[in-house]
């Protein structure tokens, strides 16, 4: 009696994938991807980071400017580093 597993191998493959074709068995090195769309893609994801990078700190500093005030919470929120980070998140928003 076969297994599952058996009768799977014998009746034609399925997929929920509108792109699979049965019968079409192309090998990965066959298929070369499309190099400008990657590129494009990456600056996409790239720019989606950068944005998100640039909310998180803004979003931690408004946090931070609303806490009980405490001297190292107010050394942090004055420090010359956080003001040159805020310029530039608040600059990455803006595009």
């Amino acid at each position: 009696m076969p297994t599952p597993s058996e009768l799977q191998k014998q009746s034609q493959r399925r997929s929920v994938f509108g792109n699979y074709a049965p019968g079409s068995r192309e090998s990965a090195a066959s298929i070369e991807p499309p190099i400008p769309a990657l590129l494009r893609d990456a600056a996409a994801s790239q720019e989606s980071i950068d944005t998100a990078v640039a909310r998180t700190f803004l979003y931690s500093f408004l946090a931070r400017a609303f806490e009980d005030p405490e001297p190292d919470s107010w050394e942090w929120l004055t420090s010359r580093e956080i003001r040159t980070a805020l310029h530039s998140a608040a600059g990455a928003l803006a595009k």
